[in-house]
């Protein structure tokens, strides 16, 4: 980064701040003034995003807040990359406190075991940027779909853990999540027509799904079908001349192509 951009306004006090700091040429800012000119109001609003939280001003809680703090591309940093110390609290704890460790040894050893895990996280981030379509932002969108928080992206693996390492084939693979939870689309599901044919196509489903002679609802549904399918397909089930039977109380038929099997699972 060689320059972060800040803009606040209505931010425990500051009325209106805004400066660009250049750091093409130089690594460090010092800001330096009498008490009383809002450096702790400064740092509050930077503690507040740290911890992904909405400032305010503490006096005036009526006031429209602004908070930017990006850098020379317009991208907003991530909470990660602040850290702000509390002063005069001994009681402060931070996940940041590395750089403050006194014992060289326990230093390098913490650093180590940081960088390895950050790196991971890295690499698993840029995974789900190509996979969902979010163009930043992704772990704070990952930790908010599994957590009650935007920050607990360790957490929210935990969360989620079970269901990635089962190898159970995942039935929404192909939906780009971007597509799905965009602004237009989250106002489109909250209108009444769509929450009406909503309703009016689960009924259906679920009448389909109970008159089906092998479809069970909650058990084995249309997305079981179609994953079994192509994984006979792309293994070569059928054409090793090999077959199944599908099995129900009145009916029993042995399948040995795809289509045959498609077709019997439209039908019925």
């Amino acid at each position: 980064m060689t320059e972060l951009k800040i803009e606040f306004e209505n931010c425990y006090g500051i009325k209106q701040l805004k400066y660009d700091f250049d750091f093409s040429t130089k690594s460090t800012y010092a800001i330096y003034a009498p008490n009383g000119t809002m450096k702790t109001s400064f740092a509050n609003t930077f503690m507040d995003f740290s911890n992904s939280q909405p400032s305010k001003d503490s006096i005036f809680t009526t006031r429209v807040n602004k908070r930017v703090i990006i850098n020379e591309n317009g991208d907003e940093l991530s909470a990660e990359e602040i850290f702000v110390i509390v002063p005069y609290n001994e009681a402060f704890k931070s996940q940041k406190l590395s750089t403050l460790l006194v014992n060289k040894e326990l230093k390098e050893r913490y650093d180590e075991i940081h960088l390895n895990i950050n790196e991971k996280k890295d690499a698993l981030t840029n995974e789900l940027i190509a996979k969902s379509g979010l163009k930043k932002g992704v772990d704070e969108e990952f930790s908010t779909d599994f957590t009650s928080y935007s920050t607990d992206f360790f957490k929210a693996i935990g969360r989620v853990k079970t269901e990635v390492v089962d190898e159970t084939e995942p039935e929404f693979a192909d939906i780009v999540y971007s597509k799905v939870f965009s602004p237009k689309v989250i106002a489109f599901l909250e209108t009444k027509d769509f929450k009406t044919k909503l309703q009016e196509y689960i009924e259906k489903y679920n009448d389909l799904v109970d008159s089906s002679t092998y479809f069970q609802k909650g058990v084995f549904n249309h997305n079981n079908a179609s994953t079994i399918a192509k994984n006979l397909k792309d293994n070569g089930f059928f054409k090793a001349k090999h077959s199944i039977v599908l099995n129900a109380e009145t009916d029993k038929k042995q399948i040995s192509t795809e289509e045959e099997l498609i077709e019997d699972y439209t039908k019925k």
